[in-house]
C-alpha cells in the first residue's frame, strides 16, 4: 500500500515471514520515517537501513500501531489541497509529489479529464494550483 502524508511517502507491506500482527513499512527518506515515530510516542520503533533495496529505510510495526497512525492522520486532515499543503511545508517534495498526481491522470476514468491534461502538457503547459502553485 503506497501512503502520502503530510509526513512523508510510505510503502506499507506484510512479508510473508513477519507474525500476521506485524507489517513493514518502508520509506526513500530517513526523515519520513523519524516524523512518524515522533508522533509514535512512547512506542518508537528502531529505524532499519537497507542499501541497496528500493526502500532504503524501514521500520516493523505492530498494524494496530500503523492503524492508529493513520486514524491520527485521518482524524487531524486540515487542508482542503494536499499539493498546497505539501507545498507549504517543502516545496521539491512538493514537486515530486505533483508529478505523481500528473502521471496518475493516466488511470483516469474520464477520459476527457486525461485528454484535456495530456493535451496540455503536449503544448507545454505549466499547470499551476488554485495558491499559484506549480504542479
Amino acid at each position: 500500500m503506497w501512503i502520502f502524508t503530510k509526513d512523508g511517502f510510505f510503502s506499507a507491506v506484510h512479508k510473508s515471514e513477519q507474525p500476521n500482527h506485524m507489517l513493514t513499512v518502508r520509506a526513500r527518506s530517513r526523515v519520513d520515517l523519524v516524523k512518524v515515530n515522533k508522533k509514535l510516542g512512547k512506542k518508537r520503533i528502531k529505524i532499519i537501513s537497507n542499501k541497496g533495496t528500493d526502500y532504503e529505510f524501514r521500520i516493523e510495526i505492530d498494524r494496530s500501531t500503523w492503524a492508529n497512525y493513520l486514524y491520527d492522520e485521518a482524524m487531524g486532515l486540515d487542508y482542503g489541497n494536499f499539493k498546497d499543503e505539501i507545498h507549504l511545508i517543502d516545496e521539491r517534495r512538493a514537486n515530486i509529489y505533483s508529478r505523481v498526481w500528473a502521471d496518475m491522470l493516466n488511470i483516469a476514468d474520464k477520459f476527457s479529464l486525461k485528454e484535456n491534461f495530456i493535451k496540455r502538457s503536449v503544448n507545454g503547459a505549466i499547470y499551476k494550483s488554485r495558491r499559484g502553485y506549480v504542479l
